[in-house]
């Protein structure tokens, strides 16, 4: 069963049970929900996340970004900071004009700092701890009710480490990928504002094509993760197992509270 999530104030929120299918696990509906940030949900946002029975949300989110843009949350709500990185890669410390200088010279800026970010999310050491907290709070918390987790946009560090959890599960490489590349579909309003924006800089089509490739996800970008992973430390499940420190009976946990 596939729920259309429609949470009013967020974006890119989709829930697991959308992988199910004949060659895979099924995976329980609203027990893990991902999305985008929270912080322009509404309250009727809030009463439906609550409807469909959000206990607790995790935040992949950088420190500086968790302070600047905070999620709204309900009371009953367990909220978790789990920042994948102590900043986020996707953005910059350089100032507003020299970003536009760098997208406006190089139409491949925004493509390279993607490749970038996706090798740093494999192999950088505070976020390999951060995913190994990632999976204990699902098992930990699964139990007493839906967990829903984010980054910014929902997509990236989201979608990373959505894409190691259902390769944990069993779900196959398409179906997992087919997840990955929905984040498009369902942040088109919010890709479209961004490059709207983008354009009343008017500084050419190198720069928007820069911004475009900030705001989808490709396949190029999850397949860097992967091959790296496949070269460096002998697939996913090396990976998990060795990397990440999943044993056998977290991994055993993680399906016995997600897989119906």
């Amino acid at each position: 069963m596939s729920i259309d999530l429609k949470i009013p104030g967020t974006f890119n929120f989709r829930d697991f049970s959308e992988v199910n299918g004949t060659d895979g696990p099924s995976l329980k509906p609203l027990q893990l929900v991902r999305g985008g940030f929270l912080s322009d949900v509404t309250d009727l946002g809030l009463a439906t996340l609550a409807e469909y029975g959000i206990k607790t949300v995790i935040d992949l989110r950088s420190p500086n970004e968790m302070a600047t843009f905070p999620d709204r949350l309900s009371p009953q709500m367990r909220y978790l900071k789990i920042p994948v990185f102590d900043d986020d890669p996707t953005s910059s410390t350089m100032s507003d004009k020299e970003i536009k200088r760098l997208y406006a010279d190089d139409d491949q800026f925004g493509y390279n700092r993607m490749l970038r970010s996706y090798r740093k999310m494999v192999i950088d050491p505070h976020a390999i701890a951060a995913y190994q907290d990632f999976f204990e709070a699902i098992i930990t918390y699964a139990e007493d009710g839906g967990i829903l987790f984010h980054c910014s946009a929902g997509k990236d560090r989201t979608g990373f480490c959505s894409y190691l959890l259902l390769a944990v599960l069993g779900v196959s490489e398409q179906a997992n990928m087919d997840f990955y590349l929905a984040s498009n579909a369902a942040s088109t309003d919010r890709i479209k504002w961004r490059l709207d924006q983008a354009k009343k800089d008017h500084l050419g089509s190198c720069f928007i094509q820069s911004v475009h490739d900030l705001v989808v996800v490709r396949r190029a970008y999850i397949e860097q993760a992967v091959s790296l992973i496949n070269d460096q430390f002998g697939g996913i499940d090396a990976y998990v197992r060795d990397v990440v420190g999943l044993t056998e009976s977290l991994i055993d946990s993680l399906k016995q509270v997600l897989i119906k």
